[in-house]
């Protein structure tokens, strides 16, 4: 990533907005839209031109959420393996890694694969690697600060089509207001 984009993230890490998209991973399946907040930071725009433009794969990728995490390796940092949902969440998850090295830990059954995430690095996970293999952060695989940024596109049912393309519509026009 650009050092002046760099700096200008590490500056707004901290950032947290009011929650526009708010999920429940229950059987109901609830999607709450609060037009009161918005996802990204002003400083947004420009690292999501800068990811879209960085890969053929995310020509077309339209992020409407934007997470922020910091890992302290003091604080015993992590995440527990986990499949994104897929009922909101779309193909494509897209992290960022900022500060240091980690590792990311791929799962399903008895297999295991470990990604070197270097620093200031970007990952585009699709296809079976998003869909069948839980990913994770280990604690012993956080050596110092970190911060991830993690973006997320809608799923085909919020998309032109679905069922629920009008949700997707709105999360879509006051992601930046």
């Amino acid at each position: 990533l650009p050092t002046l984009l760099l700096s200008s993230l590490l500056s707004f890490f901290h950032f947290s907005p009011s929650p526009l998209l708010s999920l429940h991973s229950s059987d109901l399946q609830e999607v709450k839209i609060d037009p009161s907040g918005t996802i990204f930071p002003s400083w947004s725009q420009e690292f999501l031109q800068l990811c879209s433009s960085s890969s053929s794969l995310l020509s077309d990728f339209e992020a409407v959420e934007l997470g922020l995490l910091e890992y302290e390796p003091l604080r015993g940092s992590c995440i527990a393996p986990h499949i994104d949902d897929s009922w909101v969440w779309g193909e494509r998850i897209v992290i960022c890694s900022l500060l240091s090295d980690c590792h990311m830990s791929f799962i399903r059954g008895e297999h295991e694969v470990r990604v070197r995430l270097p620093r200031r690095s970007m990952l585009v996970m699709q296809g079976p690697a998003r869909r069948w293999w839980m990913h994770s952060i280990r604690r012993e695989d956080v050596k110092g600060r970190r911060i991830s940024l993690t973006l997320r596109e809608l799923s085909e049912e919020f998309q032109g089509g679905g069922g629920r393309e009008e949700e997707g519509r709105k999360l879509k026009e006051i992601r930046f207001v």
